[in-house]
């Protein structure tokens, strides 16, 4: 093979090395960026999930943008998911988060927010069977200790009405708390006993 030849080929080498290097290695780094720690969220955490005796509505009015419910963690870990039973009524257009509080043992309240919220659903997504299916809200970060006591809560972006609105499927088991708030600040609202239904992912 004569200088020239070899010459060409080396430089057409080097020249497909390169696109690929600036194409194709880029996108598997992203790749794998994307890759959450600690795997795909998928390994069941604490839940309170016992069979659907009845609902609670929530977005329909003022006063109902926020709903939480009260538990304490049964175990020391790191929430990524909420799976919730929830279901609509009429054609609410509304989006959805979840996330973790703290509580506020003076006034029996949800407190602040604990890591990162959800992504948003939109409740257009939602079935409308009851009870409800459970909808999975995903890319949050909760950290919860073993024995202490949190709020899991929903709220929405907007009001529906008598007419349009989101519901929460709650058990049969022991009563616990439940809180309603317009704004989910300060001293929450509309306390009641009924045991709304959830279960995490970690």
């Amino acid at each position: 093979m004569n200088h020239t030849r070899f010459s060409a080929i080396a430089l057409l080498l080097l020249f497909a090395f390169s696109v690929f290097a600036q194409v194709y290695l880029p996108h598997r780094r992203a790749a794998f960026r994307g890759i959450a720690a600690g795997g795909a969220c998928t390994a069941a955490g604490y839940a309170d999930n016992p069979a659907t005796s009845g609902n609670q509505n929530f977005g329909d009015a003022s006063h109902k943008v926020y709903i939480a419910a009260l538990f304490t963690a049964g175990a020391t870990e790191t929430i990524c998911r909420i799976d919730v039973p929830i279901y609509k009524l009429g054609s609410p257009t509304f989006n959805i988060q979840a996330g973790i509080y703290s509580h506020d043992s003076m006034n029996n309240s949800p407190n602040a927010l604990i890591g990162s919220a959800s992504a948003t659903v939109s409740a257009t997504t939602l079935g409308t069977s009851d009870p409800g299916t459970l909808v999975q809200f995903t890319g949050l970060s909760a950290s919860l200790a073993l024995g202490t006591t949190y709020w899991v809560a929903l709220w929405v972006s907007g009001v529906g009405d008598a007419s349009n609105y989101v519901i929460w499927s709650y058990g049969g088991a022991a009563d616990s708390s439940f809180s309603l708030d317009s704004d989910g600040a300060g001293v929450w609202g509309g306390f009641g006993t009924r045991h709304l239904r959830f279960a995490f992912f970690k």
